[in-house]
């Protein structure tokens, strides 16, 4: 078993008034004077970095969604930052593995006469409320927050209907308000409504507090974005300009470059300098270099 330390940057406006800590995490402002963003270190005992980092990951979601919620700020998904895990024991060339991340250069998305002749179209047909799940969807930086949204759109575009029962306990029939499932079938198509609201059940998990796994999030938002957008919606309306875009570029994204490194001076690495020299021409700090096979 070997021991890591771990630093991981987190993008956030949240502005720490020094250094706390919690959980075992030590949670400081990662510029000073205290500006946005936070610089999380822990050291974590694994086999190997990789599940040095998946542990310190792993644990440090709940803690930031506690922060979050305590500081009611923005706290972005942990992708969005850079990370460095440096082993402390049997290191004597003191290598670590970094990867940094940078906010690439976005690539516009064109608008033409069509579009906005479509977004006509869809304004005439009064979806206001599904519009605006539809956008928060686009927005989300999540995939539960993405999936959550795109399965209130759906149920706002199929609308209610009037739910016949039976009381287990007399037999008596009665009637409730609830979502028009026939029509949520047409939306979904049968296949895709199966497995948000039955095999998976993750409809039911988003909504009363279970846990959604993210991998199955990902998959099913997918396939309900394309099944509303691409296909409820452009046929119901005739939306001409819509067409299916791969790795279309609907919001700011990032680029990453990860590498083994070598300190080159005394002292331990630290993210911050790591990141500051990383794409300079001649590093200080530290030098490119080949992680030991057991790292």
């Amino acid at each position: 078993m070997n021991k890591y330390l771990i630093q991981k940057k987190v993008k956030t406006p949240i502005e720490a008034e020094g250094e706390f800590e919690i959980r075992g995490y030590k949670i400081g402002p990662y510029r000073e004077p205290y500006q946005e963003d936070l610089l999380v270190t822990r050291e974590i005992e694994a086999s190997n970095f990789i599940e040095a980092l998946k542990t310190f990951l792993f644990e440090l979601e709940p803690v930031l969604d506690a922060i979050a919620v305590t500081a009611q700020t923005m706290i972005y998904p942990l992708a969005m930052g850079s990370v460095l895990a440096y082993r402390l024991n049997d290191n004597p060339q003191r290598v670590f593995f970094a990867q940094i991340a940078n906010e690439s250069q976005i690539v516009g998305m064109s608008i033409g006469e069509e579009t906005i002749k479509d977004a006509e179209k869809i304004l005439a047909g009064n979806e206001a409320v599904a519009m605006t799940y539809l956008r928060e969807a686009i927005n989300a930086f999540s995939s539960t927050h993405k999936l959550a949204m795109l399965i209130s759109a759906a149920e706002a575009l199929a609308g209610s209907a009037k739910i016949q029962s039976k009381c287990k306990e007399c037999g008596a029939t009665y009637e409730y308000g609830g979502t028009n499932r026939d029509a949520l079938k047409q939306i979904l198509g049968e296949d895709l409504y199966k497995e948000i609201y039955v095999e998976t059940r993750i409809r039911h998990k988003l909504a009363h507090g279970g846990d959604a796994e993210m991998p199955e999030a990902v998959a099913i938002g997918e396939k309900m974005y394309s099944r509303i957008v691409l296909g409820y919606l452009k046929e119901k309306y005739g939306l001409d300009s819509l067409v299916e875009i791969i790795g279309a570029p609907r919001g700011f994204s990032f680029e990453y470059s990860q590498a083994g490194c070598r300190m080159i001076v005394e002292g331990m690495p630290s993210l911050r300098q790591i990141e500051a020299e990383w794409d300079s021409n001649s590093q200080e700090n530290f030098d490119f270099d080949n992680l030991p096979a057991d790292y």
